[in-house]
């Protein structure tokens, strides 16, 4: 029962977030084979890889754009996926 409650609250959370509160949401090109319970390992491990593809897509994405001045941040490092956040 946690379980869907905690889903519900935080696909209402993702819907209207606070004021305050910038939202990228990343998702991978296709669907995911696992479901919110119970998925074999081969599935798990294909989500994941698919999950990872979609985060590295982002970090290429976001440096591009920061590079060309497109994101004004005050940190003017760049991230990159090995560092701590």
């Amino acid at each position: 029962m946690v379980h869907y409650q905690t889903y519900s609250l935080t696909s209402e959370f993702l819907k209207t977030p606070p004021d305050d509160c910038f939202i990228w949401q990343i998702a991978p090109d296709e669907p995911l084979k696992t479901s919110s319970l119970l998925s074999n390992v081969d599935d798990i491990l294909h989500d994941y890889q698919v999950g990872l593809d979609a985060g590295y897509r982002f970090v290429e994405s976001y440096n591009l754009a920061k590079q060309h001045k497109k994101i004004n941040c005050a940190n003017n490092d760049l991230w990159r996926p090995n560092q701590a956040s």
